[in-house]
């Protein structure tokens, strides 16, 4: 189930509220036999992601901080994220690529 959302953004040298809002939806989120929280971003891809790309996806990084923002944490301050990547190659696959943040 995609879910919307809208959380405010913060001055990083001072901490103010800022006149604007980080708005977005995330496509899935899930939990798991723990209660841990688990966000689920559906990609595509001509090529397998690399093991550490999983890494560098900045979308990952935005959910993580909306979800902190809406007040949802999995362990502490830790927010799971799963890329769910059908790779588009001569002969198709499906992926999945971790970021714990």
């Amino acid at each position: 189930m995609e879910y919307p959302f809208s959380v405010p953004l913060y001055d990083p040298d001072g901490g103010k509220k800022l006149e604007y809002a980080l708005v977005g939806l995330i496509d899935l989120i899930e939990s798991d036999e723990e209660g841990n929280l688990i966000i689920g971003e559906l990609k595509t891809s001509s090529k397998r992601f690399a093991d550490s790309q999983g890494e560098t996806q900045l979308d990952g990084l935005v959910y993580a901080y909306a979800l902190d923002q809406l007040g949802f944490r999995t362990d502490g301050h830790r927010t799971l994220i799963r890329y769910d990547v059908l790779v588009k190659t001569k002969t198709p696959g499906f992926q999945e690529a971790y970021l714990n943040k």
